[in-house]
């Protein structure tokens, strides 16, 4: 049986991937996100698409672990993997809290907070 941790997991990794997509095609603008530090369209995409192929590996790791079929990961590499996610979600909400852009404290920080928590609920 899914937990509702698990489905809001894989729901919130969907929205950041959204959003990573929307502004590596520049419909958000990118100074929204790493703290407004970014300053060319080059930086933009040096940060952004790393940062979408890691959260699709995070939401593939996630679907591996809920979906009811053959799992291409051991139940403990997937449980170190859940604790790296806790871990690096929590960083970037610490990373959010310090940002000097409002939005991302208001926004991406709790987000980033929901992620490190379902990560954490997930792997205990």
């Amino acid at each position: 049986m899914v937990a509702l941790s698990e489905i809001f997991l894989i729901c919130l990794l969907l929205i950041f991937i959204l959003m990573h997509i929307a502004i590596i095609l520049k419909w958000i603008p990118y100074t929204f996100v790493w703290g407004g530090r970014l300053t060319s369209d080059k930086d933009m995409y040096r940060f952004e698409i790393p940062s979408t192929i890691v959260l699709i590996f995070f939401l593939w790791v996630a679907f591996d672990r809920v979906l009811n079929t053959p799992h291409f990961l051991t139940e403990q590499t997937s449980n170190i993997l859940f604790w790296l996610m806790a871990i690096l979600f929590s960083l970037s909400a610490i990373g959010n809290i310090l940002s000097n852009h409002k939005f991302e404290k208001l926004v991406f920080a709790p987000l980033a907070f929901l992620l490190a928590v379902c990560c954490f609920i997930v792997v205990i």
